[in-house]
């Protein structure tokens, strides 16, 4: 799913920092000028919200979009996401980009993209 989603984000312009644990997220925005985090509330070891929380710490103004397809998983976790955005899978690129748009306030362009920071 990691490499589909991150398709996704570089079809729309974006260049992508794909990693798969909460060290490498954080390492990520240590050296990487981070516009956005895209979530999966489904991680090994740590939950995607705990993830979330963590980067929200080191990255106050980071807009994060948590995604997950696991209807379990988003109910449990409704109430602990719900300042942030969500976008449940599947979802189409169309949604993706307007979500994108709609937390960062920025329209997804091919020139000079800024990375986005995936985890999950």
């Amino acid at each position: 799913m990691r490499e589909t989603t991150g398709g996704m984000l570089e079809a729309l312009g974006y260049r992508v920092v794909a990693t798969d644990d909460l060290e490498a997220a954080l390492a990520a925005l240590d050296r990487e000028s981070v516009d956005l985090a895209l979530v999966d509330l489904a991680m090994p070891k740590i939950s995607g919200v705990d993830v979330g929380r963590q980067l929200r710490e080191r990255s106050p103004r980071l807009p994060i979009l948590f995604c997950s397809g696991f209807p379990d998983l988003i109910e449990e976790n409704r109430k602990r996401i719900s300042k942030e955005a969500f976008l449940s899978k599947p979802y189409s690129l169309a949604e993706l980009a307007a979500t994108i748009e709609a937390i960062s306030g920025a329209k997804p362009v091919a020139v000079d993209p800024s990375p986005a920071v995936m985890n999950g």
